[in-house]
């Protein structure tokens, strides 16, 4: 069967589709190590701020392989974008950071909340991410308090 050569619009469109596709292929080579991102692997060291970073630098190139080597990357919530390829190496392991403290003070009691101002700083100081949130009001303690109310049943 005859078949008649491509028009030269035909050959147009087919060496943009495979110029994009070397543009793609070539995106997705690049590769964004983690480490050098900042991000230490030892388990103990938040690296969430390392591992974005990484992911913003691949971002920017439009795109590539986030590549953790082998170690513990202590991290909370990871953010991807389009066009990257999240890959661990044999050894490699991403561990979920527990939740930051959550410290909740009234203003008018000076001794709990200096002392809670003094642990807030201690735990920045640690890399523990805490959050500190005073009220205005308030004593020494609160709790729930029982109702005056009688019930009837």
């Amino acid at each position: 069967m005859f078949s008649p050569s491509p028009t030269p619009a035909a050959h147009f469109g087919i060496r943009r589709g495979l110029l994009l596709a070397l543009l793609f292929t070539r995106a997705l080579a690049a590769e964004f190590d983690v480490r050098a991102h900042g991000a230490t692997g030892d388990g103990q060291t938040l690296d969430t701020a390392a591992i974005h970073r990484a992911i913003a630098a691949a971002s920017a190139a439009g795109g590539g392989t986030v590549r953790s080597p082998a170690g513990t990357l202590l991290s909370f919530s990871i953010r991807l974008k389009n066009n990257l390829t999240r890959h661990l190496d044999p050894g490699a392991t991403l561990l979920a950071a527990p939740p930051p403290i959550f410290l909740a003070i009234f203003h008018g009691d000076r001794g709990v909340s200096e002392q809670a101002v003094y642990l807030y700083l201690a735990l920045k100081k640690a890399a523990v991410p805490p959050e500190l949130h005073e009220w205005g009001d308030g004593g020494h303690d609160y709790c729930i308090h029982p109702s005056t109310t009688p019930h009837t049943t």
